[in-house]
């Protein structure tokens, strides 16, 4: 695993946040809090306008995007943590996904949802506390054989960040675009299973800006930005 080492510390719950930007060791804190439970998730407004990653979390996202493009093959990867050594684990491999994407009512998806895969993803945790958010790349969509620009989370992925199931995170590397969404203190959680609820969204008329109009609807901050660069605020 990729091992963070601890930095200088910057403790949330004795200082305001900065509202412009956070560099990532504010990010890395901002994890390590809200990990000890709710009561650590920032409001809505409280999110920043950009942040900015460490290079390994580049360094994951390429490796997944380069992979999937080569097969069209998903990779998924845990986001781990050790409170005690404030440090944040990244797995150097990528569990392989979903195998393929089939062509069903009238659009492309999924083979089978990512909550499938959280046992498989079990031993990646083993030794730390817990996972924090998951990573994972999508297959370009192509459509007559053309592929399509890409660039955003689908409403399967949303559904796990709204229900933790693998923490109060989620990233994905789509096309040429890096996209993270954060739970926040306001999250509505739907009551309706994931496979459910991806079938009601996924029908929306404009697919492509979908993420950005279910993080109005349920309170998530979303973040985007181009390969290597800057996340920006949504």
């Amino acid at each position: 695993m990729l091992v963070e080492p601890p930095e200088k510390e910057v403790r949330l719950e004795k200082a305001p946040l900065p509202s412009n930007k956070w560099d990532y060791q504010t990010f890395k804190e901002y994890l390590l809090a809200q990990a000890r439970g709710r009561e650590f998730l920032l409001p809505l407004n409280e999110f920043p306008r950009e942040i900015e990653f460490f290079e390994d979390w580049h360094r994951t996202f390429n490796r997944m995007r380069d992979a999937t493009e080569q097969d069209d093959i998903e990779r998924v990867a845990l986001v781990g943590y050790r409170l005690k050594q404030r440090a944040i684990y990244l797995p150097n491999e990528h569990v392989v996904a979903r195998t393929a994407r089939k062509f069903e009512r009238g659009g492309y998806r999924p083979v089978d949802p990512i909550l499938t895969l959280i046992q498989q993803l079990s031993s990646f945790a083993e030794g730390l506390d817990d996972s924090i958010g998951i990573l994972h790349s999508h297959p370009i969509e192509k459509v007559f054989g053309l592929r399509l620009f890409g660039g955003r989370l689908s409403a399967g992925d949303l559904h796990i960040v709204l229900r933790s199931a693998c923490g109060s995170m989620i990233g994905v590397a789509d096309g040429r675009v890096n996209s993270i969404a954060f739970k926040t203190r306001e999250s509505v959680v739907p009551g309706d299973p994931q496979d459910k609820f991806y079938d009601l969204w996924e029908k929306e008329p404009q697919p492509q800006k979908l993420d950005e109009l279910l993080a109005q609807k349920y309170n998530i901050a979303l973040y985007k930005g181009a390969i290597n660069g800057v996340l920006k605020r949504v």
